[in-house]
């Protein structure tokens, strides 16, 4: 497949920058969606399955950026995007018969296509030595040019709203990160299940205790928060999930 691309950028003064692109994309489906394979319950009557007839995702995209780099290690931009996909993967439940038994199969199928359009800002500032912050925020609108019979008119995987937020403090014997990660409710792709609004905290600590040896330590989902799917409503819940937190540990050595 063809794929070229086009990059365009422009100084508009020392420290204001001006980019373009334009490019058609691909990306392969994940190699678990294309095997040729089911696995289900007997019990149950349930199941997933896969689809070797899958078609890659395809996408002619456009952005427009604006750079300010108001200091050294100072930034703030703005970029618009906007991707015309011709088809998205969801998963269709359909009933299927194994082993003599109807059962009801979750498999993956070539979905509509559509569009997705959006805005990014970021933020990058250094307060005081070592002391800074990330930050961005992304909006983003999307329409599927038609949808399969009895699913909602979604597009699977996308939030309308998304905020990162990193805090650190660097020095040269240690260095410590939080980063909260914050996204609005998005389709699974599976039915009209959607997961719900979900905000997670994690943090980071890094010492050198030599120059060559390195003390990790990372704590993710600190917050502790829930993972709650539903079907069309909140008041039909489909998995409730509380994963807890997980600590990691560890050391590292540069010879």
């Amino acid at each position: 497949m063809f794929l070229p691309s086009l990059n365009l950028s422009s100084h508009l003064n020392d420290n204001l920058l001006l980019r373009l692109g334009a490019a058609p994309v691909m990306s392969r489906p994940q190699y678990h969606h294309l095997m040729p394979s089911t696995n289900y319950n007997v019990t149950q009557a349930q199941g997933q399955g896969g689809n070797p007839q899958l078609d890659p995702y395809c996408a002619n995209q456009f952005d427009a950026a604006l750079e300010w780099y108001f200091n050294d290690i100072g930034l703030l931009s703005g970029t618009v995007f906007m991707k015309d996909i011709a088809s998205f993967i969801e998963f269709e439940r359909r009933q299927e018969e194994h082993e003599g038994i109807l059962m009801t199969i979750d498999r993956p199928t070539n979905g509509a296509g559509g569009t997705i359009t959006g805005a990014e800002l970021a933020l990058q500032h250094e307060f005081w030595y070592g002391l800074g912050l990330l930050a961005n925020y992304t909006y983003v609108q999307g329409s599927r040019e038609a949808h399969s019979a009895g699913t909602l008119n979604a597009i699977p995987g996308t939030s309308k709203h998304s905020v990162n937020f990193s805090v650190y403090y660097q020095q040269p014997l240690f260095d410590v990160r939080l980063a909260y990660n914050y996204r609005t409710r998005y389709a699974t792709g599976v039915g009209e299940t959607f997961m719900d609004n979900y905000g997670q905290l994690d943090a980071s600590v890094r010492v050198n205790l030599t120059e060559q040896l390195q003390l990790n330590l990372d704590v993710i989902n600190l917050n502790n928060e829930i993972t709650y799917l539903y079907e069309r409503s909140h008041l039909a819940p489909t998995g409730i999930y509380e994963n807890g937190r997980h600590f990691y540990t560890g050391l590292r050595y540069t010879f």
